[in-house]
């Protein structure tokens, strides 16, 4: 029997515009399965204090989390700070790879991958935050699409069911990296192509879910514009 799966990424800006709380109201909302944070505080030096993760894990009723930093500022006689993006997961999260991204210009990025127990059977999540500066985002674009080629193929031996890519690219533009990707990944945006930041009066898409070895049944940018200054992005898939 075919299985649903509610996808969503959503850039949450530390939650310094309206705290945690209503970051996790516009994902409880969507009733979301598996949801890619990015910039996420984990007791840094701006936004809500202490555990950013955990907290929303606990607001949004999804229970499994992993934090994933890419700066990391140590404070003596106190916890280190840390910035970074998130997963959080209705399902457990069996296994968790991190890789640092290119970097020219820009502070560290990084691309994480993660497992999920899905009752569909195990699927694939990869989720990043690029660069906003045009002389990192090509080649860390590049290495994200390399990843994603060179990834089994879904449903085959020892692969999982299905794969999802998503995250803030910070890419308003079909760049040549962008094209190679959505060649290989399912779009269920395209060719709409809603905006999604700034959040009020969005004029660009820069925040993406893609997927392979799943049927693209809906997409939808959500409507909440004050949570964060961008707009989350929800996509339902046929496993």
């Amino acid at each position: 029997m075919p299985h649903q799966l509610r996808v969503m990424t959503y850039n949450i800006r530390l939650g310094i515009q309206e705290g945690l709380k209503a970051v996790a109201d516009v994902i409880a909302e969507a009733n979301a399965d598996v949801v890619a944070l990015q910039e996420v505080g984990h007791h840094w030096t701006m936004g809500p204090s202490g555990d950013s993760t955990a907290r929303l894990s606990a607001l949004s009723g999804l229970e499994h989390h992993v934090f994933i930093p890419a700066i990391i500022e140590d404070r003596p006689g106190q916890e280190p700070a840390r910035y970074g993006q998130a997963i959080l997961s209705r399902w457990p999260i069996l296994e968790v790879q991190v890789d640092p991204l290119p970097q020219i210009m820009d502070e560290p990025r990084r691309l994480a991958r993660a497992l999920i127990e899905s009752p569909a059977g195990v699927v694939e999540i990869f989720c990043t935050h690029l660069s906003y500066l045009a002389e990192d985002r090509p080649q860390q674009g590049e290495v994200l699409r390399e990843r994603i080629c060179a990834a089994p193929i879904c449903g085959a031996d020892d692969a999982p069911v299905a794969r999802f890519v998503m995250g803030d690219f910070n890419e308003p533009e079909r760049t040549e990296w962008l094209e190679a990707l959505v060649e290989v990944c399912d779009d269920p945006g395209a060719p709409e192509a809603m905006k999604t930041f700034p959040a009020q009066q969005p004029d660009r898409r820069i925040d993406f879910v893609l997927g392979q070895g799943a049927r693209a049944l809906a997409h939808r940018v959500l409507e909440n514009d004050t949570a964060s200054d961008h707009l989350g992005v929800l996509t339902l898939w046929e496993l």
